[in-house]
């Protein structure tokens, strides 16, 4: 019952924050373009490097795709 009561307090949270928002989207029609390009402008790629910088990173382990991105991306003469 204890597991229960703990998931019970992080889900509920969650469904009521998304039912607030769905009834604040249907009643106002907010424009998001705006806040849709910073998200994928901005956000996703700070979600990314957060995710990448918690891992150790041995450049010995990663030669070869590193050897493929510089050429991939090296320009030609």
């Amino acid at each position: 019952m204890d597991l229960l009561w703990r998931i019970a307090q992080v889900i509920i949270p969650v469904f009521m924050i998304v039912a607030i928002g769905w009834a604040y989207g249907r009643r106002t029609r907010p424009d998001l373009v705006t806040f849709n390009r910073i998200v994928l402008d901005v956000l996703s790629p700070l979600l990314v490097y957060t995710a990448l910088a918690d891992r150790a990173f041995r450049w010995q382990d990663h030669t070869v795709l590193i050897a493929g991105g510089a050429l991939l991306i090296r320009r030609p003469a």
